[in-house]
């Protein structure tokens, strides 16, 4: 089916067409793997700039993920109206709104160990760690009770945890925070991983205290900031709702609380939102990620919702396959993958007594296959 409203001709099945075609107000589409997602949403973009709906500078188009903004940004060059369209991933945009907050005098300028440059995580996982060094550097000086537990410290999980709480909002001091009512109803208080690693909590607390004092923003920092500025500052809040008329969101099935909420907070005045994603695809839990925030989703914002399940990247022997794994999610919107490219090639299943024997077995085959 041709998009006769885009600005070049492309093959749209009805599906893509109805979501180009969608104007205003709050939308939610499920797109199973190799839909046309990206084309869809880039045609949309096209059309809403091509028709005068919105301003190319007033749309933001964000991603969790990098590959996927790079990707968006590949396809609108091909439209030089587009070049204005705000393309950049959810960290990259709570940088952008902490700056604006430092450059209003809300926020003390960052202490730069490293230069952000345009990549907004350069450098992020070296700069969590030199804050816990200093940070256990502190504890020991100050003689914490749980200094003995230090000695062991794995420091990839402690700082998984301290990522894990910073994605939901779980604050290592609640008591230290100021938020509006309305804002701390959504948050809440870190607690320990488990038992055992009780001490996680009090060593996250004097973690934060390091990270203030040094004046750094880490990662996860970038988008946690960038929220309790939001609802903390209605002007800067304002500012930054006046900015973006249309926000479209892709993977929003990787999304996590604090994104959820920032995004939340920028959309509502106008309702003008489109989340696009597919909850069989949530791959991202182990860092916070919730599949549940795209189920609520329609019903949240009373958004019109498209489906886009045709798959033009497989034959039917893995979609097969794939329907028939997926359909045991007991929780998820009901969905299959439907065939296009024929009835070629071949599916095989694996089984392999760990993920070290599984990774090993997966290069072999890959070898074995270059190899052919």
């Amino acid at each position: 089916m041709a998009n006769s409203s885009s600005p070049k001709t492309v093959a749209l099945t009805p599906q893509q067409q109805a979501v180009v075609d969608h104007d205003h107000g709050p939308a939610l589409v499920f797109a199973v793997a190799g839909a046309g997602k990206t084309t869809a949403r880039v045609q949309r973009i096209a059309r809403l700039v091509a028709t005068g709906l919105f301003p190319p500078e007033s749309i933001l188009a964000a991603s969790f993920a990098r590959a996927n903004v790079v990707d968006l940004r590949q396809a609108l060059t091909a439209w030089p109206a587009c070049r204005a369209v705000d393309v950049r991933t959810l960290h990259a945009l709570g940088l952008d709104i902490i700056r604006k907050a430092q450059a209003q005098g809300y926020l003390p300028p960052t202490q730069r160990r490293h230069s952000w440059r345009d990549d907004p995580d350069f450098d992020m996982a070296q700069l969590s760690y030199r804050i816990l060094g200093l940070t256990l550097q502190a504890a020991r000086q100050r003689g914490v009770p749980y200094q003995h537990e230090l000695n062991g410290l794995d420091r990839q999980d402690f700082l998984d945890y301290v990522g894990a709480c910073k994605n939901q909002l779980a604050f290592a001091d609640l008591n230290q925070v100021r938020l509006p009512p309305a804002a701390r109803r959504i948050v809440t208080q870190a607690q320990p991983p488990s038992e055992a690693l009780h001490w996680y909590l009090p060593l996250y607390q004097l973690y934060e205290e390091v990270r203030r004092q040094k004046g750094w923003i880490t990662f996860d920092d970038m988008l946690v900031t960038a929220w309790e500025m939001l609802v903390q500052q209605p002007e800067l809040l304002a500012a930054v709702q006046q900015a973006y008329r249309c926000v479209l969101v892709d993977e929003f099935q990787d999304i996590n609380l604090v994104q959820s909420e920032l995004l939340d907070l920028i959309a509502r005045p106008h309702g003008n939102y489109m989340a696009i994603g597919d909850d069989d695809q949530t791959i991202y839990e182990w860092r916070g990620a919730e599949p549940r925030f795209i189920l609520a989703f329609a019903k949240r914002y009373k958004a019109r919702v498209y489906v886009i399940d045709d798959n033009f990247r497989c034959p039917a022997a893995p979609l097969t396959l794939a329907n028939q794994v997926i359909r045991h999610n007991q929780k998820r919107q009901p969905k299959r993958l439907n065939l296009t490219q024929g009835f070629h090639g071949e599916t095989a299943v694996f089984f392999d007594q760990d993920a070290a024997s599984m990774s090993r077995a997966i290069v072999g085959r890959i070898d074995a296959l270059r190899a052919a």
